[in-house]
């Protein structure tokens, strides 16, 4: 396993895009990485929990961070 950069993804309609700042591999990311549910094919990116901030959607206001923060 490895914390990896990614490019940037495209904007898509219905979708929010998080810019993530933490993330958790717990027991169910190990357990998919084990092959309990199939192997799944490559790249991976595992971890269903986290924090981030949202930098653009369709769905929500996406308010400019202040100048001061």
């Amino acid at each position: 396993m490895a914390v990896d950069e990614r490019p940037r993804p495209a904007v898509r309609e219905g979708l929010t895009l998080v810019r993530m700042y933490s993330a958790t591999i717990n027991q169910l990311s190990n357990m998919i990485r084990r092959g309990d549910f199939g192997f799944p094919t490559a790249p991976l990116v595992l971890g269903n929990e986290g924090a981030g901030i949202v930098e653009a959607s369709d769905r929500f206001e996406v308010p400019p961070l202040c100048e001061r923060c």
